[in-house]
């Protein structure tokens, strides 16, 4: 993983993916499953997840590769995020829209997906399958629920405009690109160029949802 306060975010996701790439070249390596991201199909204007699109790219060029991209939605794991605000501040702080449906996937159902996909004899070539979770969910929602699994029924929700999020990420600790294509990522989510292109499907769906996830964020705030 990316160490968050380091700078040079771009630069650094550019060099690990030109190195991946070679790896599998040298490897002769035939077949691969990549995690990328819902908005991986945009060249640019994504923040964080701009390198996804060029690793795709770069991979795609490897001859002879067969590569499976698979475009993950936001990650549940990232709620956990959310709980020093909780804790000290009484909100959930973020810079989502309050009432936009964000496909949310735990780590764990993005595992199951890539385990079975990479045997599967059933493609080749370059197909993209996405891993969405089990449905869309705002941040208003993912705030009551929770609210009920901490019993603090004051829980709410605030978002956060991007340049009073990019500052809370820097005075957190952030880098100071990493803050601003952050920030850049969400507006990118909020205005619709990250999202879905291919509609979800019995194969996008994945069996953990937020509510029995924030199960585990409230044991998490309790621990």
């Amino acid at each position: 993983p990316y160490d968050l306060t380091e700078p040079g975010y771009l630069d650094s996701q550019r060099r690990l993916g030109e190195a991946m790439a070679q790896a599998v070249r040298d490897a002769g390596v035939k077949r691969v499953v990549f995690l990328s991201s819902l908005g991986a199909d945009q060249p640019g204007g994504t923040g964080l997840i701009r390198p996804m699109h060029d690793q795709e790219e770069r991979l795609r060029a490897i001859p002879g590769l067969d590569l499976m991209c698979l475009r993950a939605g936001a990650f549940m794991e990232n709620l956990y995020g959310a709980l020093p605000a909780v804790r000290e501040a009484g909100v959930v702080a973020d810079g989502f829209l309050p009432d936009l449906p964000i496909p949310m996937v735990a780590t764990r159902d993005i595992a199951d997906t890539a385990l079975q996909a990479l045997p599967d004899p059933g493609w080749t070539g370059h197909p993209v399958r996405e891993v969405l979770g089990p449905r869309d969910i705002s941040m208003n929602e993912v705030t009551r629920l929770l609210a009920e699994r901490l019993n603090l029924p004051q829980l709410a929700y605030v978002q956060l405009p991007r340049s009073e999020l990019e500052r809370v990420l820097a005075e957190a600790g952030f880098a100071p690109d990493v803050a601003v294509l952050t920030g850049e990522l969400t507006e990118a989510i909020n205005a619709g160029r990250v999202r879905t292109t291919l509609g979800r499907s019995a194969a996008s769906t994945t069996p953990t949802d937020v509510a029995g996830f924030a199960q585990e964020l409230a044991a998490a705030f309790n621990a």
